[in-house]
């Protein structure tokens, strides 16, 4: 923001579909320009179709993802085992698949194990993970933040929030989250996977990643799947990264052309770009995904779990476009806040919601006003 407002702009701006609201909001002045050409060069139809409409603003991409982001359950398979379910109410398998699935696996581990934990999920602020965990049970319980722009378009006061909260409480009074999970460490839910203190976390493949490098045989016990679905489907918090142009660059043509080398050779860029990140950088491209398929049964499941199966949500969901305002409440800890006043102040459900409801509200007036 600083940058747009002193006009010192760069020609390229490497961002993420978050960020892309400061650039290139609905309504809002533009300050990247429409990269439908590039996209077209490069090969539209060899986008995933869900990924590459999170770069579209009113009709037009303004933005070229360059790598899709997306949560995975890590399930440590001998904790899961230590319960003996054959099959799970809405997976009917041996897997946990949706948060009703785990909330079974957490009354029998919890009736065998009084004294373990169930859930790694970060409950405070930490690197805007306590928001995440807050979301990715939300969404899949049919909750949302806005369905448009305004004080109008905000929907967080639903039957789905309340429904969500009185989950989140039950879990905790049911011993479900370790009590330091009202954490500030970015990376405490990535600890709890690595240090086998909880049975599964959910977090992008980084931590499976670290157990690759660090503790071979955890990576071997582990099982990744999609985040956990709920009755309104699979809703998964995700994120993507690219570039956009700025209006005034004096080398648009320049930039749009490192842009179509550094993504139209799809063996480069999966050689040089993807395949080395294990996971950290998913291809936004139907055919690499494809070829990777092939390489790993880890690539494999990230593939399928992830960018086949699972709807990227985004903070502003179901609106699902940038959006300064749900930006906001993200990383403003509104989610975390409200968790820890119904969670440890064992305040009222009704009255965390309301005073959440009406900081959103306010911070929704003062982006898009009245």
């Amino acid at each position: 923001m600083a940058a747009i407002e002193a006009k010192t702009l760069p020609d390229l701006v490497y961002t993420s579909n978050y960020s892309l609201g400061a650039l290139a909001e609905e309504n809002a002045p533009k300050y990247a320009i429409p990269l439908d050409d590039v996209i077209n060069e490069i090969g539209k139809d060899d986008f995933y179709p869900a990924w590459l409409d999170l770069a579209k603003i009113e009709g037009k991409y303004y933005f070229v993802p360059f790598d899709a982001f997306v949560n995975l359950t890590h399930i440590i398979k001998p904790m899961l085992e230590a319960v003996d379910i054959k099959e799970y109410p809405d997976s009917k398998g041996p897997l946990p698949r949706s948060w009703a699935d785990w909330d079974e696996f957490g009354k029998a581990y919890k009736k065998k194990f009084p004294d373990k934990f169930v859930f790694g999920l970060t409950l405070g602020p930490g690197a805007g993970d306590g928001s995440e965990s807050w979301e990715m049970v939300w969404w899949p319980y049919g909750g949302g933040i806005m369905k448009a722009q305004g004080k109008q378009g905000v929907t967080f006061k639903s039957e789905a929030t309340y429904k969500t909260l009185e989950l989140f409480k039950d879990w905790w009074d049911r011993g479900y989250f370790p009590k330091d999970a009202f954490s500030t460490d970015g990376f405490w839910n990535n600890n709890q996977y690595l240090t086998k203190t909880t049975p599964m976390i959910v977090e992008g493949p980084t931590p499976y990643y670290a157990a690759v490098l660090r503790n071979p045989e955890l990576a071997g016990q582990t099982i990744l799947t999609a985040p956990p679905s709920g009755p309104a489907g699979s809703p998964a918090w995700a994120a993507e990264y690219g570039i956009s142009i700025t209006k005034d660059s004096p080398n648009q043509d320049l930039a749009k052309s490192l842009i179509i080398y550094l993504l139209k050779d799809k063996k480069d860029y999966t050689e040089g770009y993807v395949r080395p990140s294990f996971g950290g950088f998913s291809p936004i491209f139907k055919s690499v995904g494809e070829s990777l398929k092939g390489f790993s049964p880890v690539w494999k499941t990230i593939i399928e779990e992830t960018l086949e199966k699972s709807v990227p949500a985004t903070d502003s969901w179901p609106y699902n476009k940038p959006s300064k305002a749900s930006s906001t409440i993200h990383w403003d800890w509104t989610y975390t806040t409200m968790l820890s006043k119904a969670l440890l102040e064992r305040k009222s459900i009704d009255s965390v919601i309301d005073e959440a409801n009406t900081h959103i509200l306010e911070v929704f007036e003062r982006v898009y006003g009245k």
